[in-house]
């Protein structure tokens, strides 16, 4: 493809920046977050947002959970990661709740692979049983970085339906991650299947895109995100994977890509950045039926 071709599908531009506005101002009022345990280790859990406004009594609510990233190194947390302010700025919206997901990762007992992609998928499991507002038909999965990838398997594997996956400037290619050494101490992806020698087996039995990808689109819609300028996860890995689920991708499913140009790896899930209103215009038009294809030609 053409490294002009920036996105397959346009927001509204309007509604980009009555968000930009919205999430710029400082967030409303509501109860701090209520932390839920979904496994027996330290790092299985989960953290629930919900509106002030009818708190855990109200009416179903359209519901956004989110994958954090850090290519899978315990120094990354639910805590400490690129996401935080996502959760606060949706739920500040009005009709959404949003929860986040810590999961073990690598040094921690069942970490890396299969366990921290195996949590993603329990935790969303978990939240959606046991969230009595949650509406099911409404969630929305938002994985950034090594949080694309666990959220690419949770999409297929979960019991959990998921309408829309977003996976943003996701490590969705391990091999290719591996290759470029990907991380800041350029050994993700080798640590995440177990060290070095690097089973290549192991190692491309770890890529959705090459196992979970074709199960996830048949239950749910995609959109693939990414900061033109992402130096962590560069673009043309974004560009890989959406090209790849268009061409596998059922004729009823939407499949689509969102390149922010001037955006950098960080950008994409700060909600004070314009970036992020841009991705979440998206994410309502997906929704809604209403995302128009961008004025260039598609990728593919």
């Amino acid at each position: 493809m053409s490294a002009a071709v920036a996105s397959s599908v346009a927001a509204d531009p309007a509604r980009v920046a009555a968000l930009a506005a919205r999430f710029g101002a400082p967030p409303g009022a509501a109860p701090p977050p209520r932390t839920v345990f979904y496994g027996s280790h330290e790092s299985q859990f989960y953290r629930v947002h919900l509106p002030a406004e009818g708190g855990s009594a109200g009416g179903p609510l359209k519901t956004l959970v989110v994958v954090h990233g850090g290519f899978w190194k315990t120094k990354y947390t639910v805590f400490a990661a690129a996401h935080e302010t996502i959760a606060p700025a949706v739920v500040g919206l009005g009709g959404w709740a949003a929860i986040e997901v810590e999961y073990r990762r690598c040094g921690e007992a069942g970490g890396g692979w299969p366990g921290s992609a195996e949590d993603v998928a329990a935790a969303l499991d978990h939240a959606l049983a046991g969230e009595p507002r949650a509406d099911a038909a409404r969630v929305v999965l938002l994985g950034h970085s090594a949080g694309g990838h666990g959220a690419l398997f949770a999409a297929a594997d979960a019991a959990a339906p998921v309408a829309l996956v977003v996976a943003v400037a996701p490590v969705a290619d391990l091999v290719a991650c591996h290759e470029r050494g990907l991380s800041d101490d350029g050994d993700a992806a080798a640590t995440y299947v177990g060290g070095a020698p690097v089973d290549a087996q192991r190692l491309a039995a770890a890529c959705p895109t090459r196992s979970a990808l074709p199960r996830a689109l048949g239950r749910c819609d995609l959109l693939v995100a990414t900061g033109g300028d992402d130096a962590d996860v560069p673009p043309d890995l974004s560009r890989a994977l959406y090209a790849t689920a268009a061409a596998a991708a059922p004729p009823d499913r939407a499949v689509a890509l969102l390149e922010i140009p001037g955006a950098d790896h960080y950008d994409v899930t700060n909600a004070a950045h314009a970036a992020f209103a841009e991705l979440w215009a998206t994410v309502e038009a997906l929704l809604g039926g209403t995302a128009q294809p961008a004025g260039g030609p598609a990728a593919g």
